[in-house]
């Protein structure tokens, strides 16, 4: 970047800018595809930007957080565009960095991050690395979400609320994984969950809020193949709308569940 910007973030000074609108750039990936931000939100596209660098201390500990929420909405119309200022693309490529989804790409110097990141640094206030923004399909932008909590739900909470995005469907279904059902949906205290599995999986079933925070884990373990039932106790949790989340260790499946006191 052409000019010296603090790497560590005072928290009490950071403040998110809404209801902007993105500048439109262009720039090349470490694979080296091309891509316009107004051409990825004409084709519905909602956009996270991640300003970051290989040897940022705070990105690299962000890192395992954001591919999480990256594979959580693998197969929705949300795309993260990480992009450095300094970094190349083999640096970026041997580095955590290195995208591992198909809803992510990454970019350095060379595909033109250093313009990308002078655009908005002189659009908006740019404090340090890393710097998160949510560009929404009307060319809206939520600038510089900080600080962040586990989970992210600072992030996810713009998606959902703000974009429209729907978390945690239309990603990979789990193999062998049917009839899953839950009784009584809505319920106020207790629901069965039930499923059958054509084959023997390890599954982790959890129950995530509206903004994506897991709030209840109900187990981790390995299932038979067959038919299976689980008690879903959520008595403890408010009214609302809930996913109850299954993840094996390639798909992940959801279902809705509204809990109403």
């Amino acid at each position: 970047m052409k000019k010296t910007l603090l790497t560590l973030f005072l928290a009490f000074s950071l403040t998110m800018v809404m209801a902007q609108t993105a500048p439109d750039f262009t720039f090349t990936d470490i694979d080296g595809n091309s891509h316009t931000l107004s051409e990825a939100l004409e084709e519905g596209k909602v956009v996270i930007i991640d300003f970051f660098f290989v040897d940022c201390g705070p990105c690299v500990s962000w890192a395992p957080e954001i591919d999480q929420l990256i594979a959580d909405f693998e197969g929705t119309t949300v795309e993260v565009w990480s992009i450095s200022d300094r970094d190349s693309d083999t640096y970026i490529g041997n580095s955590v960095f290195n995208p591992t989804h198909s809803n992510h790409i990454a970019g350095g110097v060379a595909g033109g991050g250093d313009d990308v990141i002078d655009l908005y640094a002189n659009n908006f206030s740019f404090y340090g690395f890393p710097t998160f923004a949510v560009v929404c399909t009307d060319g809206s932008i939520t600038w510089d979400i900080w600080p962040l909590s586990s989970g992210v739900p600072e992030i996810r909470g713009e998606l959902t609320e703000d974009c429209g995005v729907a978390e945690l469907t239309g990603v990979r279904e789990i193999a062998g994984l049917k009839g899953m059902k839950l009784s009584p949906n809505p319920t106020s205290d207790q629901s069965l969950l039930e499923f059958s599995l054509n084959q023997p999986t390890a599954l982790g079933i959890e129950v995530f809020n509206a903004l994506g925070q897991k709030v209840k884990t109900i187990t981790s373990t390995a299932f038979s193949n067959g038919n299976h039932q689980v008690n879903l106790d959520v008595a403890d949790l408010a009214s609302g709308m809930y996913f109850v989340r299954m993840t094996s260790e390639k798909g992940v499946q959801t279902m809705e569940l509204s809990v109403s006191k």
